[in-house]
């Protein structure tokens, strides 16, 4: 859904902004290690594989947690997260 949202065409023909601050962060191994050095209580990262509703739902509090803080919708923190941990 991010990748549509950032494609001018598709946002534009399906007004994607207008749901751009009920998007979810992308998770993977970089995003995780970046919310978990911010987040101490969120739990080991499972991998994609293992990854459970319950555990996924942590880390997107703590994603719009961290979102509200530096004023940006979750959506768009993953790459600012993967550039920090790659």
């Amino acid at each position: 859904m991010r990748d549509a949202l950032y494609n001018q065409y598709l946002n534009s023909e399906y007004k994607l902004s207008s749901i751009e601050q009920w998007m979810e962060i992308a998770l993977d191994s970089k995003v995780s290690k970046g919310l978990r050095n911010r987040f101490k209580r969120l739990p080991q990262w499972p991998g994609l594989r293992h990854l459970t509703q319950e555990v996924s739902d942590q880390y997107q509090e703590c994603a719009q947690q961290l979102a509200e803080r530096v004023n940006m919708p979750r959506v768009h923190l993953d790459i600012w997260l993967w550039l920090e941990n790659r």
